[in-house]
């Protein structure tokens, strides 16, 4: 990237986190800075958290883990009793590509809204791309002309995969009924794939590319498999109140109506335990304050969304490299030159 133009870059991402910024401090929400480095992760089965050793007074070490996300704490911002409340900063992510639209470091935005659903969630991203837009009904992206008028497209997974996989997934909720879908598409199936790992087989290919293309697209209700930190469905709990947010084909935003049951959430981290395991990764500390902080949560929905690939949308970047200053792969090619 040529030095006038990453100059250029940097001053534009400037003005939209502050435009971002403005946005929540205009709904009364509260602006927090939450620890980088924590005593537990999350506990994704997927994913890896980048590990670092923090040495006290008397050298003693401790584990540390770069956040992937300050959703736990955040949520322990919601138990004291703040309703609204957001926090923009780094998060890391081990074993991710380098380049394209992913860095092992990238910027975040995550907000929490106390007796909201997901609904409200994409309220708020209508609201808050329209604010970054100007009033502008449309955005230029990578030879696509994507229509921003509100509403913006709201599909259940089910309609998703009727529409673009040509699949009931009502009747393919089981392992056994995913692998027989896959096979008959031509997907190769191993013994050791999870119903997840199946799923993503056809969804990553046939459903998530064609998402977000003519307009901005709201994918909601997953598979309750999937539900990660959202509560099911209380009509059927075999799916999930999560939403992401497709826009000009990237996945922007993955949000939640937040599970506040605590003993539940305690369940569902026992089980990630268990699949990493399965999976041969490390388990990871389970972190009991925030399940105690469950059980003062009021209702909440809460959402992330990604800076880097919004900056990307805005400014019609190719790439995540053109949109940071110094992306991971650039600090690695001459190690101490930058």
């Amino acid at each position: 990237m040529q030095q006038s133009h990453a100059v250029t870059m940097l001053a534009l991402r400037a003005h939209i986190v502050r435009k971002v910024r403005e946005f929540f401090w205009s709904q009364q929400f509260i602006e927090v800075e939450t620890p980088v480095a924590l005593a537990c992760p999350s506990q994704e089965p997927y994913l890896e958290p980048l590990r670092t050793t923090i040495h006290d007074v008397r050298g003693r070490a401790h584990d540390a883990f770069l956040r992937m996300s300050p959703e736990f704490s955040l949520k322990k911002v919601m138990a004291a009793g703040v309703d609204r409340v957001f926090e923009i900063g780094p998060v890391f992510r081990d074993g991710e590509p380098w380049g394209d639209t992913h860095n092992p470091e990238f910027t975040m935005i995550e907000w929490y809204r106390a007796h909201a659903d997901y609904r409200q969630l994409m309220r708020d991203g209508e609201a808050l791309v329209h604010t970054l837009l100007r009033a502008r009904r449309t955005l230029r992206y990578q030879d696509q002309i994507i229509d921003c008028a509100t509403p913006w497209e709201r599909l259940t997974m089910r309609q998703a995969w009727r529409r673009y996989a040509r699949l009931d997934l009502d009747g393919l909720l089981t392992r056994t009924a995913m692998a027989r879908a896959c096979r008959a598409k031509g997907y190769t199936v191993t013994a050791g794939d999870t119903f997840d790992d199946l799923f993503f087989k056809i969804h990553l290919s046939e459903v998530e590319p064609k998402l977000g293309r003519a307009r901005p697209t709201f994918l909601t209700d997953w598979p309750a498999s999937m539900a990660a930190l959202a509560r099911k469905k209380s009509r059927d709990p075999r799916y999930a109140e999560r939403v992401e947010l497709y826009l000009g084909g990237l996945e922007l935003a993955n949000g939640f109506s937040e599970l506040t049951d605590a003993d539940e959430q305690l369940a569902r981290f026992r089980e990630d335990q268990r699949l990493r395991k399965r999976l041969g990764r490390t388990p990871y500390p389970i972190d009991h304050a925030f399940i105690a902080a469950l059980r003062r949560m009021p209702p909440t929905a809460g959402i992330a969304l990604g800076i880097d690939r919004l900056v990307m949308l805005l400014c019609d970047a190719a790439t995540v490299d053109e949109v940071r200053w110094l992306p991971t792969k650039k600090l690695w090619e001459t190690p101490g030159s930058q």
